[in-house]
């Protein structure tokens, strides 16, 4: 029909029959032109970003596709960040790493997307050559209910604070909130299933 198809519901089928990594190549290859395009027009542009599914990820050729596409297009490396879910970072791990390292030496830029969906801590991203973590809207939204109720135990230390230095610096203060999210982020994680 003529009515707009959700990701949501083409991207399983896709991964499903296999289509996914013909689809990925085309949007790669999409949206390297349309960069090159618009950098030739005179426009200055951020990184593009571009997801990239399980199955497209542990494809045989997916970094020689990868580094055509790249030649092909003239758009540096480094402005393409190449986004990959938590869940396709925690398969495989050490093939995954394997990768990761690979498309860091090509120059490519990579994020973990909706990280706090599965079953990785913090710490363990210190294992991934990663350039950016995007937490999923999912595992940070209650952060600012919580902020809210715990500004009154904020403002009651900073009344205190304020008694024992009349001028406190804007960096004691700020800290203040920013214990308020690590207390919240560290029992969240304290929370998930092992």
């Amino acid at each position: 029909e003529d009515s707009l198809v959700e990701p949501g519901a083409f991207i399983p089928i896709a991964e499903h029959t296999g289509l996914i990594s013909a689809i990925g190549e085309i949007v790669m290859r999409k949206s390297c032109a349309q960069y090159a395009e618009w950098q030739k027009a005179g426009f200055t542009l951020p990184r593009i970003g571009v997801n990239v599914s399980a199955r497209q990820f542990f494809q045989r050729d997916f970094t020689g596709m990868l580094e055509r596409v790249i030649a092909e297009s003239g758009v540096p490396p480094t402005l393409i960040e190449l986004e990959i879910t938590e869940s396709v970072a925690m398969q495989r791990t050490e093939h995954g790493l394997r990768m990761l390292r690979r498309l860091r030496d090509i120059g490519l830029t990579i994020a973990i997307d909706d990280f706090g969906t599965g079953q990785a801590s913090f710490s363990y991203l210190k294992r991934f050559p990663v350039d950016t973590v995007k937490i999923d809207r999912s595992f940070v939204a209650d952060i600012g209910v919580e902020i809210l109720r715990r500004r009154h135990d904020c403002g009651q230390r900073r009344r205190v604070n304020r008694a024992r230095d009349p001028h406190p610096s804007p960096g004691r203060e700020l800290n203040l909130e920013i214990d308020v999210i690590a207390r919240y982020l560290k029992r969240m994680g304290d929370a998930r299933p092992s």
